[in-house]
C-alpha cells in the first residue's frame, strides 16, 4: 500500500511539475513568459464579476533578489528523514526544484509543516483567544519616530516569544504517532505520514474523508467536482494546521482559519484549487507576495503578510496572517447605511500608502474592491489590502481583462493599456459605497457598467476609443455611444447625472477628490503620492469656488437633452441625484434610499467599534 501511494504520488507530481516546467519555458535565470495563462472567474453576481484573458508574462525580477532569501529558507529546513518508498525524494526534489527556478524560497510538506495532536480543542480554542486579544496593531505604525520604535520593540519581543513558544511545542516522529493512532488514520494517511519529518497535528477525532487507493478526478476522494479541496472540520492540513472554519471562498479555492500547532498561532491558509490554471495562476500570486515581503519587512505600508507555502495532497497551500472582517461585511453589518466620511478619509489614508508603495514597486493590484481591504482587528479602524491573484508587475501585464466589474477601470473594459491608474479608479469606487452603502456604477453587465460611468463623465475622449480594442463594442464610428436598455428598460443617458447629487453629499473636497480619480484619461488620473496631499485626505478646507466656475447642473442639462427625448430629459434632470438604479441583491431591501448624514469630520473609532460589537 505505502509503496503503491507514494509511486502514484511521485508520478502525479512529478509529471505535473516536469509539465509545468516546459509550459513556463524556465531556464537557470528563472521563467521568461507565459504560454496560455490562466483565466479569472467572476465572484458573486451581484457584486460585479472577475474576469481575465491569457496575455504576455509572469513577472521574472525575483529569481536575483530572493537569492538570499531561499538560501536562509534551505538552511532552515529540516532535512528529510529516510524515506522507505524509493520513489518519494522524486516528489520532495522536483518541488524543490520548481520553486527554486521560480525564485521562490523552498518551503515544501516535509520542511515542518506538520503537526500532531496535542490535547483537546477545547484548549487549543483558550490558546487562539489569548493570541488573538494581543492583535497585530504594532506591525501597523507608521506614525512617528516614537511609535516605530515601540513598534520594532514590539516585534522584536514578539520574535522572541515565538522562538520560545516554538521551543515549547511538543512534537513526535511520524513513525511515533503512526504507532500511537495508526486506527485513527486513513489507509493512505498512514502511508502519506511517513513523508512528514514532525507530526504536530494528526487530526485524531475528526470527521476524515474516506480516500480511496484510485485517484480518479476527484484526487483520491479528497477534492469535489470544482477541484476544492474537502475541508473538514477539525481534521488536519500537512500534519501541523487543524481546521478550524471556512473564512472565504472564491474563484482560486478557499481560505480557511486554521490554528498552527508549530507556531501556535491562528493563521489563514489560502487553499488553491487543483486545477493547472489556477495553480499557475498561484505561482504568479507567490512571486508577488514575496517580493512585496522582501521590500516591506517592516510591515509599514499595510498589505497583507504570506508566511509560508506547501503542497498538501495536490494542493498548493499559502498562509497568511488572520485579520478581521472586510469591508463590504463591515458595510452589510451597518446595514449598509454607510460611514461617515470621518471613518472613510481614515480608510483612505491607509489603503493610499499601499497604493504609494505598490505603485513604487510597480505593482498593479488589479483587483481592488471592498472584500479585499480587510479590518486588522474588529475595533480598529487599522486595514490591510489583501489577495494579489490577480496582481502583476506593470511591465508584465499577464492578463488583458481584470478587475470586478463595479470597480473596472474604462480603459480595461474598453481594452485599453492600462497601468496602476486602475487601481485609483476602484478607489474613487469604493470610497463612493462606502458612503451611500451602495456601488457608484451598478452595471449589470459591461455595456451598462460603460453607459453607468457616461452618466456622470460623459462621453471618453475620441483619443481613448482609437487606442481601445473594444470600442467598437460601445461606440459608433462617429464616437456616439451605443444607448442599450437594461433589464429593466432603462437607457442611462450620458452626462445626466452630477456626482455631488446622485451621492446626496455636500463636502466639495470629497466629491473633488472622487473627481479627479474618476478621470478618462489615466495621465490626468490623481496618482496615490499626488492623493496623499489632497486637501481632503488632509483634514483641510476646500478652495471655494471661484464666480467663473460653470454652474455643473446646468451644463450636464445641456448636454443631457441631446441623448434623450424632452420630456425623458426633463424627467431625468428632474430628479437627478434621486433616480438610482441598483442591482445589489439583498441591498436594495436593506437600504431603498441612501441615507444623508451630517459631513462633521470625525475620527471614526467610535463608529468602528460600534459596528464591531455587532460583529462578535
Amino acid at each position: 500500500m505505502s509503496m503503491r501511494n507514494s509511486d502514484y504520488a511521485s508520478r502525479r507530481h512529478d509529471g505535473s511539475l516536469r509539465a509545468e516546467l516546459r509550459k513556463l519555458d524556465i531556464d537557470d535565470n528563472g521563467p521568461r513568459r507565459v504560454e496560455g495563462s490562466p483565466g479569472h472567474v467572476g465572484e458573486r453576481s451581484h457584486r460585479g464579476s472577475t474576469a481575465s484573458t491569457t496575455a504576455s508574462a509572469v513577472p521574472p525580477r525575483l529569481s536575483a533578489t530572493l537569492v538570499a532569501s531561499t538560501e536562509s529558507s534551505r538552511r532552515r529546513a529540516v532535512p528529510p528523514p529516510p524515506s522507505s518508498a524509493g520513489e518519494a525524494p522524486r516528489r520532495r526534489d522536483s518541488q524543490k526544484q520548481l520553486a527554486s527556478t521560480l525564485g521562490l524560497p523552498s518551503i515544501m510538506p516535509n520542511s515542518g509543516t506538520s503537526s500532531h495532536h496535542r490535547g483537546d480543542s477545547s484548549s487549543s480554542i483558550r490558546r487562539r483567544s489569548a493570541d488573538e486579544q494581543r492583535g497585530d496593531s504594532a506591525y501597523g505604525s507608521r506614525g512617528g519616530r516614537e511609535e516605530r520604535g515601540s513598534s520594532e520593540r514590539v516585534r522584536d519581543r514578539r520574535e522572541v516569544s515565538d522562538r520560545e513558544r516554538e521551543r515549547s511545542v511538543q512534537c513526535v516522529s511520524p513513525e511515533i504517532a503512526l504507532g500511537q493512532h495508526r486506527a485513527a488514520l486513513t489507509a493512505l494517511e498512514r502511508s502519506e505520514i511517513l513523508e512528514y519529518p514532525r507530526v504536530y497535528f494528526a487530526g485524531i477525532g475528526a470527521k476524515k474523508v474516506r480516500s480511496k487507493e484510485a485517484s480518479g478526478v476527484d484526487n483520491h476522494g479528497y477534492d469535489d467536482d470544482r477541484g476544492d479541496y474537502v475541508m473538514r472540520t477539525g481534521d488536519h492540513l500537512a500534519y501541523r494546521f487543524e481546521i478550524i472554519d471556512e473564512a472565504g471562498k472564491g474563484s482560486f479555492g478557499q481560505v480557511m482559519r486554521c490554528y498552527d500547532h508549530k507556531t501556535q498561532r491562528t493563521v489563514a491558509v489560502k487553499v488553491i484549487r487543483n486545477k493547472k490554471r489556477f495553480h499557475h495562476q498561484a505561482l504568479v500570486e507567490l512571486k508577488v507576495l514575496e517580493h512585496l515581503r522582501h521590500k516591506d519587512p517592516k510591515d509599514e505600508h499595510n498589505l497583507v503578510k504570506m508566511r509560508e507555502y506547501f503542497y498538501f495532497r495536490n494542493h498548493l497551500c499559502i498562509t497568511f496572517e488572520l485579520l478581521s472582517i472586510n469591508l463590504y461585511d463591515f458595510l452589510k453589518n451597518n446595514n449598509f447605511r454607510g460611514l461617515s466620511l470621518g471613518l472613510i478619509r481614515r480608510f483612505t489614508q491607509q489603503i493610499l500608502v499601499s497604493l504609494k508603495f505598490l505603485r513604487r514597486q510597480r505593482v498593479i493590484h488589479c483587483d481592488l474592491k471592498p472584500e479585499n481591504i480587510l479590518l486588522r482587528q474588529p475595533n480598529k479602524s487599522s486595514i490591510k489590502m489583501i489577495d494579489f491573484g490577480s496582481s502583476c508587475f506593470d511591465d508584465e501585464r499577464v492578463y488583458t481583462y481584470i478587475q470586478s466589474r463595479f470597480y473596472r477601470a474604462p480603459e480595461v473594459i474598453l481594452g485599453a493599456t492600462y497601468d496602476c491608474g486602475i487601481d485609483m479608479w476602484s478607489l474613487a469606487c469604493i470610497l463612493a459605497e462606502l458612503y451611500t452603502g451602495y456601488p457608484l456604477f451598478p452595471g449589470e453587465n459591461e455595456a451598462e457598467q460603460m453607459a453607468c460611468v457616461m452618466e456622470i463623465n460623459g462621453v471618453p475622449p475620441r483619443s481613448l476609443l482609437d487606442r481601445s480594442e473594444r470600442g467598437k463594442k460601445y461606440f459608433e464610428s462617429s464616437g456616439e455611444p451605443k444607448l442599450v436598455a437594461n433589464s429593466k428598460g432603462k437607457k442611462r443617458m450620458p452626462n445626466s447625472k452630477d456626482l455631488g447629487a446622485l451621492l446626496r453629499c455636500t463636502d466639495r473636497g470629497f466629491i473633488d477628490f472622487l473627481t479627479r480619480c474618476l478621470r478618462w484619461d489615466v495621465a490626468e488620473r490623481i496618482t496615490p503620492s499626488d492623493a496623499l496631499r489632497h486637501p481632503w485626505v488632509l483634514g483641510e478646507e476646500p478652495a471655494p469656488r471661484t464666480p467663473s466656475s460653470p454652474d455643473t447642473h446646468a451644463r450636464r442639462s445641456a448636454i443631457a437633452s441631446t441623448y434623450a427625448s424632452p420630456s425623458a430629459g426633463a424627467r431625468l434632470v428632474g430628479v437627478r441625484g434621486h433616480e438610482v438604479t441598483r442591482s445589489v441583491g439583498a441591498r436594495d431591501a436593506r437600504n431603498p434610499q441612501p441615507t444623508v448624514r451630517s459631513n462633521v469630520a470625525a475620527t471614526g473609532l467610535e463608529e468602528v467599534k460600534m459596528i464591531g460589537r455587532r460583529i462578535y
